[in-house]
């Protein structure tokens, strides 16, 4: 589960690879950039609500393809290029299965796309003058669980051992792409990392504030 910043969770079960920045290429995306971060994963991959609020759906043939807007405590966040929403619009709970992913709208594989933006009690986002309509930039806000972190040296997938279960958090490239501290993540040999049993869960987390 990915967790933004104020108790945002549950962007669901990412494919362990950021592939685009915020603010990158402001030749096609304007001069702010990227507004979002994009994670790669499969076709199909659920996604869960990362606030209780209000969640609305729309459908565009490029830009975002079809998406996602949920508001609720404090923030206003997009899900875009889905495959298909689970839920009406109206009321949503975090954590609540709303949507599958895919590759709609102007995309060139199949990719999770993230905005967030700041609002008010009343929904307004805040700071829209910024360069970015609002959006602010998510990897400054990403951390990892580092007290139960584990890997098998030598290999790519960093996990997270929690219940005495381990689920996939992220593979090396994104963990280092987000500016993990790989000293700080536990060493395994595979016969330790094998003992614990897999939750077939793949994670990944934002902090609270």
């Amino acid at each position: 589960m990915m967790q933004l910043n104020h108790d945002l969770h549950s962007v669901g079960e990412l494919r362990r690879c950021q592939t685009q920045g915020f603010g990158s290429n402001p030749d096609i995306y304007g001069p702010g950039g990227h507004n979002g971060l994009d994670f790669s994963y499969e076709e199909g991959t659920e996604l869960f609500s990362p606030v209780s609020g209000f969640a609305y759906y729309k459908e565009e043939s490029a830009g975002y393809g079809k998406y996602l807007t949920i508001v609720g405590e404090g923030y206003k966040v997009v899900y875009a290029h889905l495959k298909e929403r689970l839920i009406p619009d109206g009321q949503v709970l975090k954590g609540q299965l709303i949507a599958k992913g895919d590759s709609t709208g102007f995309s060139t594989g199949n990719h999770l796309h993230i905005t967030v933006k700041r609002v008010d009690n009343n929904g307004n986002v805040l700071d829209r003058d910024n360069g970015t309509d609002g959006a602010i930039d998510p990897t400054s806000l990403l951390v990892w669980f580092m007290n139960n972190l584990v890997m098998v040296e030598g290999q790519k997938d960093i996990w997270l051992v929690k219940d005495d279960k381990r689920s996939l958090v992220y593979n090396l490239i994104a963990f280092n792409l987000l500016g993990g501290n790989i000293d700080q993540v536990q060493k395994l040999t595979q016969v330790q990392l094998d003992a614990i049993p897999d939750s077939g869960l793949v994670l990944a987390g934002l902090p609270q504030e």
